[in-house]
């Protein structure tokens, strides 16, 4: 896998990534309504994040496939 740093990365720490980036969207909308925004900005943000765990998830899953098929160990 030394040919491939950013796939070891990706398969080491993928969720754990994928749940940091995906937190970011409600810490955002909660930072917005500190700032004055609409609490309607709230339930978006937790939307946004559940939807982009859900990708950030699965191209984890993707990946985890593809280099158990194809990478020679």
């Amino acid at each position: 896998m030394e040919h491939y740093p950013a796939i070891a990365f990706i398969l080491r720490w993928g969720h754990p990534l994928a749940i940091a980036l995906a937190a970011c969207f409600p810490v955002a909308a909660l930072a917005l309504v500190a700032q004055g925004w609409n609490v309607l900005i709230v339930p978006a943000g937790l939307i946004a994040g559940i939807v982009a765990y859900g990708l950030l998830r699965s191209y984890v899953e993707k990946l985890r496939v593809i280099s158990a098929t194809m990478i020679p160990k």
